[in-house]
């Protein structure tokens, strides 16, 4: 049997400690988490391991090289790009017998593999999603009301939900045709499931991710945070603009050196260059860098960060696309480094224009807004960051949204979640 095990993550919510370490290969114990995955498998006869690995993939490649020691054939599916939450699938599914199993690399579990991949043959299943029953005690009472008039009053609730696990059986075949190789496959890809599910409740990372599927069961908008820690605010930058990201057509690195020749300040670029976008960068990118005023850095790390934004100006954000959120967005403010960016998808909503950096529509207004960059104050894009952006202020915010969801559950017992 095989299974492909997605451990391409970043870890966020684990940072700094995943910024040199993946999440799938912290111990528990004695062992890395994914090893002891591996070593279930193994012991439930699984034989063909793909491992779907893109940040730090080295580390997982040095660990468990080719799976003999294991005692199984492990192979790599590597994202050259960030590929979503089923890209990584894509990549392998030429490799795969008809039915495969499809697990996160952090998962830790006692669930019997061959039942769950016999019940899948016996009904000739497309999909097969693993679920725990999982019992949620609410420690007040609960009010139901309708029309501003109490319908019913529950002490202390116990609802059961039937959770993901997040280990899945596919049949090849059945999923081809919406999984295609080589692009991000996230929320607008898997229109066919929210239309199935239409009643099940959805967050949105910012107000703009939801154009593409606006009749989607929004109920709230939680955007991303950080740890306050994470980075510190410097107030005393040096003279240099800076561009952080990937090098691709939809980034546009080229406006960034634009901007930077015509404003006549030094622009700092630490890029990665995805294997996708080397004809790209070659043909667009590298020709421009041939210029005193830019610096090419390269791809920088999680710990060199703080010190690149923290000591420019200011950073440039002159996408082409519409960004549902923009992680460097934040990440600069939390230094205390103000953003100008082009008004495209979420941008608005995380830039205050005048007052945590500039909104602009073109490259005239990009200039322009250098010049007036002496107006920004860092100590209050600080501020604006630990109040609006914080890793506290998003977990209060999911939690008040699961609140929401429990007091609202039908009396019968049906899962919200």
């Amino acid at each position: 049997m095989q299974a492909i095990i997605l451990a391409g993550g970043k870890g966020t919510r684990l940072r700094p400690y995943t910024t040199v370490l993946p999440k799938p290969l912290m111990p528990v114990g004695d062992y890395p988490i994914l090893e002891i995955i591996v070593r279930q498998l193994k012991s439930r006869g699984f034989t063909e391991i793909v491992l779907a690995v893109g940040h730090l993939s080295h580390l997982f490649q040095a660990f468990f090289q080719n799976g003999e020691r294991f005692g199984v054939n492990i192979r790599y599916s590597l994202e050259e790009q960030a590929l979503g939450t089923a890209g990584p699938i894509a990549l392998a599914l030429d490799v795969l017998d008809d039915d495969f199993l499809v697990m996160n690399g952090d998962v830790l579990t006692t669930l019997n593999y061959d039942k769950l991949i016999n019940f899948h043959r016996q009904n000739k299943a497309a999909a097969t999603i693993s679920v725990f029953q999982r019992k949620l005690m609410i420690d007040f009472g609960v009010i139901h009301t309708r029309d501003e008039r109490l319908e019913n009053y529950i002490e202390k609730p116990v609802y059961d939900f039937a959770v993901s696990m997040g280990i899945n059986v596919f049949n090849k075949d059945a999923i081809r045709e919406f999984v295609p190789p080589g692009q991000r496959l996230d929320i607008p890809d898997l229109v066919p499931l929210y239309r199935e599910f239409s009643d099940v409740p959805v967050v949105s990372i910012s107000d703009a991710q939801r154009s593409p599927l606006p009749w989607i069961n929004w109920r709230a908008t939680i955007y991303h945070g950080l740890p306050p820690d994470l980075y510190r605010l410097e107030e005393r930058p040096r003279g240099y603009l800076a561009f952080l990201g990937r090098i691709s057509p939809e980034k546009r690195a080229d406006r960034a050196i634009d901007i930077a020749n015509r404003a006549g300040m030094e622009l700092k670029i630490a890029a990665k260059v995805d294997a996708v976008d080397r004809d790209y960068f070659e043909q667009q990118i590298k020709p421009l860098l041939d210029n005193p005023l830019v610096e090419f850095i390269g791809e920088i790390g999680e710990m060199e960060k703080g010190g690149f934004l923290g000591n420019a100006r200011a950073l440039l954000f002159p996408i082409d696309w519409p960004e549902p959120f923009g992680l460097a967005m934040i990440e600069a403010l939390a230094c205390g480094t103000p953003v100008i960016a082009y008004r495209r998808g979420s941008v608005p909503e995380i830039i205050e224009d005048g007052v945590t950096g500039f909104v602009v529509n073109d490259e005239q207004e990009a200039v322009e807004a250098v010049a007036r960059l002496h107006t920004i104050r860092r100590r209050r894009c600080r501020k604006e960051f630990e109040r609006r952006f914080s890793s506290h202020r998003m977990a209060a915010d999911y939690l008040e949204v699961y609140e929401q969801l429990l007091c609202r559950q039908e009396l019968s017992g049906r899962s919200v979640a």
